[in-house]
């Protein structure tokens, strides 16, 4: 039980940022990384896995509200066919490629922290006016859409299920797994309401600010 310490870290590094703007899925990495822990099969599809813990904690929060509004679930799936299908396709590229570099993953938090910063100055001088169907979007709304495009974690978790290796599987990876996805779901139970509360008062700025400080971080370290 030697990398306990590392993947209970990993789990609730996972349940903090799964649902907050900052990617999740970088913050794994990074954390691996410091870590020392090699991107092996087992550890990429630990990774994807304890996804899923995170998308439980939000179904157990929300589970009346969705159960009440299923009007918007057929129409949230048919939005979500093309992240599946993108996802499906270049599954090995992604996960090869994308997310082996540290340089595409620091482009990748600095140009979205942008982008939310450019949005929210448009937005509060005017230049920039959301339409009213949107912004009568409730935020449980825009947190279901949120939670049925998330369901791609699931997909992608399955897959990679069916092409580990199942000889990794022996007891001691299995209470790794187990370990992981408990920690990520409490720490999702946490800040996902946490996350609701922010947002309803507050900007995307802070997320934009912390993402360009995080690559500019991740540049001076690794390059």
């Amino acid at each position: 039980m030697e990398l306990l310490p590392e993947i209970g870290i990993l789990g609730i590094v996972e349940g903090i940022t799964e649902f907050i703007p900052v990617s999740s899925t970088a913050h794994l990495i990074i954390a691996s990384t410091l870590m020392g822990l090699p991107q092996a099969e087992f550890v990429s599809f630990f990774e994807v896995f304890i996804q899923s813990g995170a998308i439980l904690a939000v179904i157990f929060l929300y589970f009346d509200y969705i159960r009440k509004h299923q009007e918007l679930i057929p129409k949230v799936l048919v939005s979500f066919i093309p992240t599946a299908i993108i996802g499906f396709i270049m599954r090995d590229i992604i996960k090869n490629v994308f997310f082996q570099s540290i340089g595409i993953i620091a482009a990748a938090l600095l140009l979205v922290g942008v982008v939310f910063i450019i949005v929210e100055i448009f937005i509060r001088n005017n230049k920039l006016v959301l339409k009213k169907d949107l912004t009568d979007l409730k935020y449980k709304d825009a947190f279901l859409i949120g939670l049925i495009q998330s369901f791609a974690v699931i997909g992608a978790s399955v897959l990679d299920l069916l092409k580990t290796d199942p000889s990794l599987f022996t007891p001691v990876v299995l209470r790794f797994i187990g370990t992981g996805f408990l920690l990520s779901f409490l720490s999702a139970l946490i800040f996902v309401k946490w996350l609701t509360r922010y947002l309803q008062k507050n900007s995307l700025v802070i997320f934009g600010v912390y993402r360009i400080i995080l690559a500019i971080l991740l540049l001076l370290a690794f390059t």
